[in-house]
């Protein structure tokens, strides 16, 4: 094959994807988890939620779109 053809196949197959582009997604997510101990010399004892709750966590997500530069 020619130089040429390799062009022209090039040019046929990257225009209809810049023309037909789909937007982009990204994002993030972030999970926490904590652990309560009773601790009477800081003063963390006798909490009515961490007696009960020995386990807590709680997680984020974060989704990004854009499309055409928005």
């Amino acid at each position: 094959m020619s130089v040429k053809l390799y062009h022209f196949l090039f040019l046929i197959l990257l225009v209809p994807g810049i023309s037909y582009s789909q937007g982009s997604l990204s994002g993030n997510l972030q999970a926490n988890g904590n652990f309560f101990m009773r601790d009477s010399l800081i003063g963390a004892n006798n909490t009515p939620q961490y007696d009960r709750q020995l386990f807590g966590a709680d997680a984020w997500l974060n989704l990004n779109y854009s499309n055409w530069g928005f």
